[in-house]
Order: C-alpha cells, then structure tokens, then sequence
C-alpha cells in the first residue's frame, strides 16, 4: 500500500544499519509528488523533496542529507529537476541531473553502489543517468546509513505532499 507523506521526515530505523564497501548496495523506490489532495494548495514548486538514504549523524537539521547519505532531491529552486546527493562528514556533493520529475507522475528513482564504495550509479526510471566516484559514506559509525524520506515546506501556503509506493533495499555481501 502508499505511504503518502506530508510535511515530514520518515526514517526507517533510527540507527544506522548499513555501510558501503563489502558487497553492493542497492536503493529503489517508487514515489509520486501529489498535487491533487483536498490539502490546502496545489503550488508544490515551494517545496522539497527527497527520498534516500540519510547518515545516521544527520539529526534533526535542514534536510535528510545534511550530514550525509546518497539520493535524489527535487528542490523548489529547481524547476522540477531533480539533483543527486552525496556525501558523508557533513561533506555533501549535490549536482543536477537532465531529468524532470513532474508532479502527480510517478517516478522509479535508484542508485547501487559498487562493492568497494567507489563509484554510485543512478537510475530513473531503469535508465543510467550519472555516475560518481567520489564521498561515498564510509564505515564510521556517524555514517551509517537507513531510508527516509522527506517533504519540506519552503513557504507559501502550501502543504506539499508525496507518495511512496514501494522501495526497495538489498545489500549483497562479499566475503
């Protein structure tokens, strides 16, 4: 069934359970900005999305990937685009990629992170859209990752809204 979220953080777990390197890592979820509720506006260009996993140390601050993690945001500066984010520290690398996420259409967004944690590849909708090699989270405790996703107002009198149909984690071990 959808999770449909609204002005929140939804984070699955609430301590880290994942690290890159030792295997593959593999995220994908199936989400939707909603534009057609009985909520109030439909003028979601004022909010953020993002959908991920979020480092274990990013606390209660401006944004799932403040400290670090890997994912996809759509940022109401961005017209719809979307950006992947990296990063652990509290270093983050953001970059925009060609892809348009229009509201009320799903959108299957994914990355797999190579089993020596040295390169992400990212997917919408089954197509390769970037590959990084660099500020992969690490092993640190402080960088450990879970999902979450999250909505953010960014003003106005909105209150935005997402659906997530399905995600998906696997991490495939080496030994």
């Amino acid at each position: 069934s959808n999770t449909l979220l609204n002005s929140a953080v939804v984070k699955y777990g609430q301590s880290g359970f994942l690290h890159c390197g030792g295997g593959t890592l593999h995220f994908e979820c199936l989400a939707s900005v909603v534009t057609d509720l009985n909520i109030g506006s439909t003028n979601v260009q004022e909010s953020n999305f993002r959908w991920g996993l979020r480092a274990h140390n990013s606390g209660s601050s401006s944004s799932i990937f403040s400290y670090g993690g890997i994912g996809f945001e759509r940022l109401s500066t961005n017209n719809r685009k979307l950006n992947v984010v990296i990063g652990k520290s509290g270093a983050i690398y953001r970059q925009v990629i060609p892809v348009t996420m229009n509201d009320d259409d799903y959108t299957r967004l994914g990355f797999i992170v190579s089993a020596d944690a040295n390169k992400i590849d990212f997917y919408v909708n089954g197509g390769l859209v970037l590959s990084l090699f660099q500020q992969c989270p690490d092993s640190t405790i402080g960088n450990l990752l879970h999902p979450a996703f999250e909505v953010q107002s960014t003003g106005g009198n909105n209150e935005p809204a997402m659906e997530i149909e399905a995600f998906w984690l696997r991490k495939n071990l080496q030994r």
